[in-house]
């Protein structure tokens, strides 16, 4: 039976949720309450717009556990409503680059007559989309800022309330740009508050190349000098992972391409993210040695006392297939890096193949020691027994490890035989070696 694919129920969560939290439900749509009221994100006030004191949420000050003494929030820190958002990316330096207001818009108040047996005239909200395109062609460095635009029909727009603010470096062959869009509508007291509010608001760029491909580049992102392991190795797992652009106030969307060039960024309040799903079947390799031997993490099976020289033989082809793996997997592909990468790829080559040695000295421990093995056996009958509670429910049932759980399992009894004190009578009973702390996932 094939598992249920959730994916279009996710996908239909998201978009009710954006909807909901930022709008619009319908793109031309008429809404009755406020749309600041209605909608908590994406909105750009009026440049210098305060939070009202009921809003301001600027926390008032905590102790200092040093002196007795409050320490006051910082004044003005969030006192200011947001009224711009930008981002920063990178493009060919001859390529002209396309910048849209995307989903921005304004609301607009509409008083209709009255619903049947009503008396006072109504007031509605009506969307209304700003669509403005401004065309950056290539150039020299500068700063500069438009409130001149083109509408869809291809007729110009001036409108002085809406500004885009330009910075441009080159680079290495490359236009560096920062471009944010700014609220500058001054609020007057004839005109309701939401008229001069832009929501939904974004920005969507686009830029093609002479070849007919993106134009777009991903950003450079410095070599991790002087790194510590922890960065190296993060270096290393995202080598792959090429950022395009840096969101100001808000986060940047794009779609990969394998040629490292990309035609449109655009901005987005609520981004997603797809994240792949992990299989516990693992590795062909894992999977080609359960196919051999089924009943290998199998606690009601590793408990079985009188089975000692199969359940090591066991446990040794299993070690022999994680050691398989680093040979293929990891081992065959070192050379291919070079500078933090390599050193950072050797280092983790290095953990691995201790890991496997720490598993093999324990398999061998449980091969020569007798209160080693008895500890085993009984710990496995133990977690067993406590899997198939009553109590569980449906969860009830024999426990099969997850192979990292019996791993870790493995290579704690390496100090079995370095602990032969009397400690090693109660942890017989435990079923857990001497000096070794628990993982969680283990004890349960």
């Amino acid at each position: 039976m094939s598992r249920p694919d959730y994916r279009s129920v996710r996908t239909d969560l998201l978009r009710t949720a954006t909807a909901l939290l930022l709008g619009p439900l319908e793109p031309n749509e008429e809404i009755a309450s406020a749309p600041v009221d209605t909608y908590l994100t994406g909105i750009l006030w009026p440049e210098g717009e305060m939070l009202d004191v009921m809003e301001d949420d600027q926390d008032n000050g905590a102790p200092n556990d040093a002196d007795g003494e409050i320490d006051a929030g910082v004044p003005g820190y969030r006192a200011v409503r947001p009224c711009s958002l930008g981002l920063t990316f990178a493009v060919d330096e001859q390529a002209t680059v396309v910048v849209s207001t995307a989903l921005t818009a304004r609301y607009v108040p509409i008083e209709r007559e009255p619903t049947e047996g009503g008396k006072r005239r109504r007031r509605i909200w009506a969307r209304r989309q700003l669509d403005y395109i401004h065309e950056i062609l290539p150039g020299e460095a500068g700063i500069w800022s438009v409130h001149d635009f083109v509408g869809p029909d291809g007729a110009p727009i001036h409108d002085p309330t809406v500004r885009l603010h330009i910075r441009r470096r080159l680079s290495g062959g490359r236009q560096i740009l920062t471009i944010t869009l700014i609220n500058k509508a001054q609020p007057t007291d004839d005109r309701l508050r939401d008229e001069f509010c832009l929501l939904q608001s974004g920005l969507k760029i686009q830029s093609i190349a002479s070849d007919g491909q993106g134009a777009i580049r991903p950003r450079q992102t410095p070599a991790p000098a002087g790194a510590d392991d922890d960065a190296r190795s993060a270096a290393l797992l995202y080598r792959d992972v090429l950022e395009y652009a840096v969101g100001h106030g808000v986060a940047v969307i794009w779609e990969p391409a394998p040629e490292q060039r990309i035609g449109w960024l655009e901005t987005a309040w609520m981004p997603v993210a797809s994240v792949k799903g992990m299989s516990a079947s693992g590795h062909d390799t894992l999977r080609k040695f359960l196919g051999q031997h089924p009943q290998a993490l199998s606690a009601e099976w590793l408990a079985r006392q009188e089975e000692r020289g199969k359940v090591t033989s066991v446990l040794r082809g299993l070690a022999c297939s994680y050691e398989e793996w680093i040979r293929d997997e990891l081992a065959s592909r070192v050379d291919g890096f070079s500078g933090d990468l390599r050193i950072a790829a050797d280092r983790n080559l290095g953990l691995c193949r201790m890991t496997l040695r720490r598993i093999q000295a324990g398999i061998d421990t449980l091969a020569s020691d007798e209160d080693a093995w008895k500890a085993f056996t009984l710990a496995n009958a133990a977690m067993d027994r406590q899997s198939r509670f009553p109590a569980k429910g449906e969860r009830a049932g024999p426990l099969t490890w997850r192979p990292f759980q019996l791993a870790t399992y493995l290579w704690s009894y390496q100090v079995w035989s370095i602990s032969r004190i009397p400690t090693a009578i109660t942890s017989t009973c435990s079923g857990f070696p001497p000096a070794v702390a628990r993982p969680k996932h283990i004890s349960g």
